[in-house]
């Protein structure tokens, strides 16, 4: 079939059983794997972040910008993702700090998101 792209469809799997993902894509295997589940901020203001979270959904239901102050990471090459999960960082900025490849990064366009990784000293972008 000249011209068609292959269609992979990827099924996780656990040793011993077939894992299954939530509707919002998150792996529902009562923390089998070792995934966290997302941490789920949704005031305004300052809200207090744990260095073990790996995606930061951000449903701001305040009508002000907000801060995200990040904690130091776990392990070299720990990832993180924040996302701007309601959809309203265009009028309502998301701040990420402390400072990130040099400067705080702003989630300012709706459902933004942000890939950091941690290098041992500072979080980066990817």
């Amino acid at each position: 079939m000249s011209g068609m792209s292959p269609v992979r469809q990827i099924m996780p799997v656990n040793v011993g059983s077939i894992a299954i993902w939530s509707a919002d894509g998150y792996l529902a295997d009562g923390g089998a794997s070792g995934r966290a589940a997302p941490a789920i901020v949704t005031g305004g203001g300052t809200p207090v972040l744990s260095a073990s979270d790996q995606v930061i959904l951000v449903n701001n239901t305040t009508a002000a910008p907000m801060t995200l102050t990040l904690p130091p990471g776990q392990s070299v090459g720990q990832f993180l993702w924040v996302k701007d999960n309601a959809g309203n960082a265009g009028t309502y900025n998301i701040t990420v700090g402390p400072a990130i490849d040099g400067i705080s990064q702003v989630l300012a366009s709706n459902y933004a998101s942000l890939q950091l990784v941690w290098n041992g000293t500072a979080w980066g972008t990817l």
